[in-house]
């Protein structure tokens, strides 16, 4: 069920901005303690991720990956990510070239991690606050829901549906640095509102 919020909420960047939200995120189900001890070698980036030009920025300078050809990407416009333009990871081997090379993750996360670097700084946006995604969904623009693979049958993805907690509180740190408190406190308050409707049916 797509619900419309009190009013648009922009992101820290401008794009994207989010006006309503797909109910779903209160109710499928992921890990707690995140994905990584699935095995099941980051399918959701088997087919990359997209870059948004505003960290894919950041990540050209700070010189991480060397041997990246940073000059022969195609963004096109997108109001669906910082600065308004998308474009995909690249691929090789079934990976995005930014998973680590040994063992699971991502390559830009462990950096920063390692490095005392806020992972926000340059992990891109789609990555950072997927299970969720900001999209188009049923006729809606600027929609807060689950990432594709998880709302789509076609797609069979070990971390759904598993878990004790849901994808809006795997993403809810990320969904506040990007949009900020106001929307936390919305969609808080419609969580909790959902939840008691299907308590006091029960």
């Amino acid at each position: 069920m797509i619900i419309q919020l009190h009013r648009e909420f922009e992101s820290i960047y401008g794009f994207p901005a989010v006006t309503s939200v797909d109910t779903q995120i209160f109710t499928i189900r992921y890990p707690e303690t995140g994905c990584l001890d699935l095995g099941c070698r980051d399918i959701c980036c088997s087919g990359g991720a997209v870059m948004d030009i505003t960290t894919f920025n950041k990540l050209r300078k700070s010189g991480l990956y060397p041997l990246i050809h940073w000059d022969s990407f195609n963004f096109e416009n997108d109001p669906y990510y910082p600065g308004g333009l998308g474009c995909y990871t690249p691929v090789e081997n079934n990976r995005c070239v930014f998973q680590n090379t040994t063992g699971n993750g991502c390559g830009i996360h462990t950096y920063c991690l390692e490095n005392g670097i806020p992972v926000h700084e340059l992990k891109f946006f789609a990555c950072c606050i997927f299970p969720c995604e900001v999209n188009s969904v049923a006729g809606y623009k600027n929609v807060l829901t689950a990432g594709y693979e998880l709302r789509h049958p076609d797609y069979y993805f070990p971390c759904k549906d598993i878990g004790t907690t849901t994808i809006y509180q795997s993403a809810r740190n990320d969904i506040l640095h990007y949009f900020g408190p106001s929307l936390l406190y919305e969609l808080d308050t419609m969580m909790n509102e959902l939840l008691l409707q299907v308590e006091g049916s029960l």
